[in-house]
């Protein structure tokens, strides 16, 4: 019952509504947080201690998605994409 209903349905449900909100490119890094939570909740339930590396490593995931997740200030210019063919 616990995959079918909450850690399916619910985790879906939430997966769309993120997509909604922040679109697939912003929405997408926040899947390397997924081994970051199964380490925590692997030392919460089974008191598993992490090693150096797994905590630099999430570390290192944090200050990526907070890079990412950063909004543009108003005074960067931004880049029209260049039209993929010429429409005559």
């Amino acid at each position: 019952m616990w995959l079918a209903i909450p850690a399916s349905t619910g985790a879906i449900g939430l997966w769309f509504a993120a997509l909604k909100i922040g679109g697939s490119v912003h929405t997408s890094g926040f899947l390397f947080l997924c081994p970051l939570f199964a380490a925590l909740v692997a030392f919460i339930l089974i008191g598993q201690h992490p090693a150096w590396h797994e905590v630099i490593g999430g570390v290192l995931v944090g200050a990526g998605l907070f890079l990412m997740s950063r909004q543009r200030q108003p005074n960067q210019r931004q880049q029209k994409p260049a039209p993929l063919l010429d429409a005559r």
